[in-house]
């Protein structure tokens, strides 16, 4: 096993996907709307969503 190298499934959004889907959250749109513009499946959307609003809330707390 090699140290520090990522295993699993790799992620079904790049990481300019992430971005744009944390921004339109920000503005409200709907997990459901998201993935569909996406053309992935809810689950991705909010696991997004719950990292980005748990390092929002390190943030806060380390400000």
């Amino acid at each position: 096993m090699k140290w520090g190298r990522h295993t699993g499934r790799p992620g079904s959004l790049s990481p300019t996907d992430r971005g744009a889907v944390i921004g339109l959250l920000d503005k409200g749109v709907s997990v459901s709307e998201i993935a569909r513009r996406f053309d992935t499946s809810r689950q991705p959307i909010m696991r997004i969503r719950a990292s980005s609003t748990a390092s929002a809330g390190t943030e806060k707390a380390n400000g």
